[in-house]
């Protein structure tokens, strides 16, 4: 199912991306700092997110997000394409390349319901009288290697 290439890349057959399951590793906020010199303040809300597989071959994705609202409601939305160790590849065997790779991460991230877990692990992190401290410690054991997050393969 993979290839550890010595570039770094985890090479994937396309097919099997809707196969990874995807544990939340942590979030956290971007920091907004207005013009000097000016009475600007800081305007919107941004951060980023990082997932980790628990495969035999850990595929990392990761990515930008804003708050925005959505529908009348507050809400979160990926901004620019993913980051990741991953390359994937066709069914000869040759890379997709970077650019179909970020399409079709994309689209697979697009499908995750990432925005609670990333939302409730902000609370906790930032919010410190957030009935859900327990968030940041599982973060911490998933960076330890005791992956206690949730599961994330929606399909």
């Amino acid at each position: 199912m993979y290839i550890i290439s010595s570039d770094s890349y985890i090479r994937l057959q396309r097919d099997h991306l809707e196969r990874i399951v995807l544990f939340h590793l942590l979030s956290s906020l971007d920091e907004h700092h207005p013009p000097p010199g000016t009475d600007r303040v800081a305007d919107g809300i941004s951060g980023y997110t990082e997932w980790l597989s628990v495969d035999a071959a850990p595929v990392t994705i990761g990515w930008d997000w804003q708050m925005l609202v959505i529908s009348g409601r507050l809400g979160l939305s990926r901004v620019g394409g993913p980051r990741s160790n991953l390359m994937l590849i066709g069914t000869d065997y040759r890379d997709l390349g970077m650019q179909q790779t970020i399409a079709l991460l994309s689209q697979y991230v697009d499908k995750l319901n990432w925005q609670e877990a990333v939302t409730k692990y902000i609370d906790a992190r930032y919010n410190p009288s957030s009935p859900r401290g327990a968030v940041e410690e599982r973060g911490h054991r998933a960076r330890m290697g005791q992956c206690g997050g949730t599961p994330f393969h929606d399909r």
